[in-house]
């Protein structure tokens, strides 16, 4: 499979996503079709990162890999952060603005949380199925707290993605 597909030609310059831009190949260039496998015994647990520095770094480095997207998953990927971008400023702004006396404060802060809890709902659906697939239920009562964490650990990375600020493997992305 890998040496039909030429291997990571073409994507051998990429410092990370080597795992998702062979399968994106094997899909675009040869109509290969791709299954996950969800048997339990396949399944692989990984340590967590080591600190808030290095979960970030390894989200960036993750999020770099974005721009070599095709244009429809590009186009879906943009909008989602378009739209974290939006409750964040919406939450911000109308806050600042309603705390400064502007009426239209209010309305706005009240959009961004309705932004965020509409993405909470969804979020959770997928989280709570993923738990039950994966058999960690018990990780479900971390969800309301993580939440409030998603966002900004969705933006942050994905800035710092495409400005090439990660690490890994003791190679720096500059």
């Amino acid at each position: 499979f890998f040496y039909q597909l030429g291997g990571f030609h073409g994507v051998e310059t990429i410092l990370s996503g080597d795992d998702d831009l062979l399968l994106r190949k094997a899909v675009r260039e040869n109509r290969w079709a791709i299954r996950y496998c969800l048997n339990p015994d396949s399944f692989v647990l990984t340590r967590p990162q080591r600190n808030s520095r290095a979960l970030l770094s390894q989200r960036s480095r993750w999020a770099s890999t974005t721009v070599t997207y095709e244009t429809p998953v590009l186009q879906i990927l943009t909008g989602i952060f378009l739209w974290y971008c939006w409750i964040i400023l919406a939450i911000v702004a109308g806050g600042i603005a309603l705390l400064a006396g502007a009426e239209w404060g209010g309305f706005l802060f009240a959009a961004g949380v309705l932004g965020f809890f509409w993405k909470s709902l969804w979020d959770y659906a997928v989280t709570r199925r993923g738990a039950y697939l994966f058999r960690r239920q018990k990780l479900l009562s971390a969800f309301l707290p993580t939440a409030l964490l998603h966002i900004p650990m969705i933006v942050l990375p994905v800035i710092f993605g495409i400005l090439g600020d990660f690490s890994w493997k003791g190679r720096n992305s500059r």
